[in-house]
């Protein structure tokens, strides 16, 4: 009986610790999932109203880019932002920032680039690319 409640105890004690810990991390990784989902929807809606911006790259290619999540959980936009975060004039929270990966015929034909592109947030605009891969 003391060993069943001992190890009942120590069970929950471990779902404890394993919620504080990771707690936090699931809740950033929900977090982010919305917001690339969000944005999107808004570059979605902005294509399709017809609205013209200029982003150097197909705004469909931009948009499977935000979409994929592989894509973007596989590269920190976080360490990229304090890498780079210097060179774009935006608040932090002003700012989306999102891993870019050219299609892939680009990188069949010996040009696809791949890099931080940075969107503003409030209006869309693009405020920063910084390229870190070429073929």
């Amino acid at each position: 009986m003391k060993r069943t409640l001992f190890a009942c105890v120590g069970i929950l004690l471990s779902f404890v610790i394993l919620y504080v810990c990771c707690g936090g991390y699931i809740g950033s990784v929900m977090e982010r999932r919305q917001e690339l989902r969000d944005m999107a929807e808004r570059l979605t809606n902005l294509h399709m109203s017809g609205g013209n911006r200029n982003y150097d790259y197909p705004i469909e290619d931009i948009i499977n880019c935000i979409s994929d999540e592989f894509l973007q959980f596989g590269n920190d936009f976080t360490a990229a932002r304090n890498e780079y975060g210097e060179f774009v004039n935006c608040e932090a929270e002003d700012c989306f920032w999102f891993y870019f990966v050219s299609p892939p015929w680009t990188w069949e034909r010996g040009y696809g680039q791949a890099g931080w592109m940075v969107l503003s947030k409030k209006d869309l605009r693009l405020l920063h690319f910084r390229l870190v891969l070429v073929n």
